[in-house]
């Protein structure tokens, strides 16, 4: 992450300069090294530090990484600057049941609960919608003017009264269906301790993207009205957030789990500063349309919100050159290192004329 002051004292540069800065900046290098598990002990002490010596929108503006980058769409190559991020919210489901043995079990145990429990969440994902504060609409209008897009997509992104048939075709693509709604993954499941014994206790979790223009109370709230009959068709009673069951052997509990983020504030699209990305981008990728995109998963920029308005998330590289995220072989092209280092020269480089 590159941290720019808007005081120019110092020099910080990643490489060795080949000419000479005509005037000084200071940059930080934010390495964190926990982003993947919250950033509590990497990126939290570090944006800290920086708040107590330069105070709230003392920083001109923050550049991390992300999930967009550059990449060819409609004919055209296009530069993604990530300029929102969705939050993160993790629930844990229980089913609490009596137990017995196996040779006598009621309808449905815990285990059959719990399933027909995700089978109805998993029935009701999130509605996508689509309006004029979602970076992928500018994205979209950036592309039906320059790009080549058929008619009929064109007619639903320039027509308002169209928008909610556009966000319905793109929720059926995979690389759009993120940026129209807040997504739901059910990811670990674990109960029961033998086969001749009821289970007990069957746990869930599921995580929540949080939409960029929702809450974690709203996500809640929509879960909680999702699994409430199905709570009531078996006579159990739900708790919600630590409020007290009924029963402690006939329940169902919904709690947190693990890390709650919010989805980041939007960044600014006009400006010197978003201006300065423009051009350094368009210099490095000749060609390149910029455009607004936003970061579907979260960042470490995520404590860095009281320091500055500006923040901006991208990968200066062709996004064709970064394999297997997050699976065996993840790995990044030679070409992708040239161009990150050649970008982040460039953007020291032209941000002595920075204006604060």
């Amino acid at each position: 992450m590159l941290v720019l002051t808007n005081r120019r004292t110092v020099l910080f540069s990643f490489v060795s300069c080949a000419a000479p800065f005509s005037e000084a900046v200071l940059a930080h290098a934010a390495q964190g090294f926990d982003e993947e598990v919250g950033g509590s002990r990497g990126a939290k002490p570090l944006s800290e530090l920086l708040f107590r010596r330069y105070g709230r929108d003392g920083v001109a503006f923050v550049f991390d990484e992300g999930f967009t980058g550059v990449d060819e769409d409609f004919g055209r190559t296009f530069a993604r600057v990530g300029i929102a991020e969705k939050g993160c919210l993790t629930l844990e489901l229980s089913v609490h049941t009596p137990g017995g043995h196996s040779s006598a079990p009621p309808s449905h145990t815990g285990i059959g609960i719990m399933s027909r429990l995700l089978v109805e969440l998993e029935n009701n994902p999130f509605l996508p919608a689509i309006d004029e504060r979602n970076p992928l609409l500018t994205y979209l209008e950036c592309a039906a003017e320059h790009g080549d897009m058929d008619d009929d997509m064109k007619a639903r992104v320039r027509q308002r009264q169209c928008w909610p048939l556009l966000a319905d075709k793109l929720n059926q693509d995979k690389a759009y269906m993120p940026f129209l709604r807040t997504t739901q993954a059910v990811d670990m499941v674990r109960g029961g301790i033998k086969f001749n014994a009821l289970p007990e206790s069957v746990h869930a979790v599921i995580n929540y993207r949080i939409g960029f223009f929702e809450s974690s109370q709203s996500v809640i709230d929509r879960v909680q009205s999702v699994l409430e009959p199905i709570v009531d068709s078996f006579n159990l009673s739900l708790s919600v957030l630590g409020s007290e069951p009924l029963s402690n052997t006939n329940a169902v509990r919904l709690k947190t789990y693990g890390i709650l983020i919010e989805p980041a504030p939007i960044s600014p699209t006009e400006g010197a500063v978003f201006g300065l990305m423009a051009g350094t981008i368009k210099h490095v990728f000749p060609g390149a349309i910029v455009v607004p995109s936003a970061m579907t998963a979260f960042t470490d920029t995520q404590y860095y919100w009281s320091l500055s308005r500006n923040i901006y998330r991208f990968v200066p590289a062709s996004l064709t050159h970064i394999k297997n995220y997050h699976t065996v072989d993840e790995r990044l092209h030679l070409d992708a290192h040239l161009s990150i280092t050649r970008f982040y020269y460039k953007l020291l480089q032209n941000a002595q004329g920075l204006q604060d």
